[in-house]
């Protein structure tokens, strides 16, 4: 993932499966260029939802592991 905070905005990202339950959470603080990868393969099969959150805006991913 990666994104460009250009507002300089406290920015985090979260994973919850598909009961809302946090599986992971990372905070970014107002870093200009936020890049992160993540591993999800060794997750059970099934629906997860990747969130991007920043002060203004909210970015939802569907992500399905098979």
């Amino acid at each position: 993932m990666t994104y460009l905070n250009f507002a300089g905005e406290n920015t985090s990202l979260h994973i919850y499966d598909e009961n809302r339950n946090e599986l992971y959470a990372r905070d970014f603080n107002d870093e200009f260029n936020v890049q992160h990868g993540l591993n999800m393969t060794k997750l059970p099969k099934g629906s997860y939802e990747v969130v991007l959150s920043t002060e203004s805006n909210s970015y939802n991913y569907e992500v399905a592991v098979k």
